[in-house]
């Protein structure tokens, strides 16, 4: 908060010049509220359309995009990205269109469509390749490799992981590498190999624990879920063969490792990006018969889903609620 009361002082005194327009934009990006977040973005742009610099409008355009993707509104996300791409293009910034076409895809990629999450990806990586740009290459294919992934193509999903894995051990980025781990982790998990799953998780875990590690704060929190949902499979393939008391302890690891998550995950940004793991939860509590602690993770997960905008998660907590309803005999 003292950094926001800062910049708000700083702008009051500042000339309407391209060091405003960075402190709006530092501003808009702090602020979590989505109304004032846009005020400040959409101040910076009309300072820098005022100012006539094309470049701070390109930049101005990507941070407005950013600021939806981050609120999970991916069509005006794409449309600002779009129109930043415009001004990129006139001084032919290819590094910036790489970057841009990244951002693109991931907008696709969250709302599955896949085909055209995939096209941005390839035509970033042309461009990255073409730059020679091996750090980005990896973080590219990293992204390709994950929608080949989700589109049930696990051969060349890890076929293009272990190739990443090669280009960020010779980078030596620790962050990346453990992110590598972690998505071989969920492919082997997919492909029911649970025990390699289970090697490649811990892996990564153990760059991440490490005290030398200096990645961003949600990669514990997201490993732990990835060790989480490797337990959970590991469960629910107990359940088919009827063996339910391993299913239980293989759902009582899976818990261990979610509520590592959440509590991780809630000291590197409380309040946000929770309703994920609240749901997840709660549908692991219905698994293990713990109904009344079901109810309270998946109401959290809903609740938290209306303010985080995300109706996939919104709908799913209300899907599972609606299954206790049933089982506790409340139609």
């Amino acid at each position: 908060m003292n950094s926001i009361d800062s910049l708000k002082r700083k702008i009051v005194s500042q000339k309407n010049d391209i060091s405003k327009v960075s402190s709006l934009l530092k501003i808009s990006l702090l602020i979590n509220d989505l109304s004032t977040s846009l005020k400040y973005a959409n101040e910076a742009l009309k300072l820098s359309i005022d100012l006539a610099n094309k470049k701070s409008i390109a930049e101005c355009y990507k941070n407005l995009g950013n600021i939806y993707l981050n609120n999970n509104i991916y069509l005006q996300a794409r449309i600002n990205y779009l129109k930043s791409e415009e001004f990129y293009l006139i001084f032919k910034d290819k590094i910036e269109i790489a970057f841009l076409y990244n951002l693109i895809s991931k907008t696709f990629y969250a709302q599955t469509i896949y085909s055209e999450s995939l096209k941005f990806k390839q035509n970033a990586l042309r461009i990255f390749q073409e730059l020679n740009n091996e750090k980005e290459i990896a973080t590219t294919m990293q992204g390709i490799s994950a929608i080949y992934l989700s589109q049930g193509d696990n051969v060349r999903s890890e076929k293009i992981s272990l190739k990443v894995l090669e280009i960020r051990k010779k980078l030596g980025d620790k962050w990346e590498i453990a992110q590598t781990y972690n998505t071989l982790a969920a492919l082997n998990s997919r492909k029911g190999k649970t025990d390699k799953a289970i090697y490649y998780s811990n892996y990564a875990l153990k760059i991440i624990n490490d005290s030398s590690f200096n990645g961003p704060g949600w990669s514990a929190p997201f490993a732990y879920n990835v060790l989480g949902e490797i337990y959970e499979v590991q469960g629910d393939s107990a359940i088919e063969f009827n063996n339910k008391k391993l299913a239980n302890v293989k759902y009582n690891f899976a818990k261990s490792n979610y509520l590592k998550s959440l509590k991780l995950w809630q000291k590197y940004r409380k309040n946000y990006g929770e309703s994920g793991l609240y749901t997840t939860l709660g549908i692991l509590y219905l698994k293990l018969k713990q109904s009344k602690k079901a109810e309270i993770f998946l109401n959290k997960g809903i609740s938290q889903s209306i303010i985080e905008n995300d109706l996939n998660d919104y709908s799913t907590g209300n899907l599972y609620l609606s299954k206790l309803d049933s089982i506790k005999g409340n139609f």
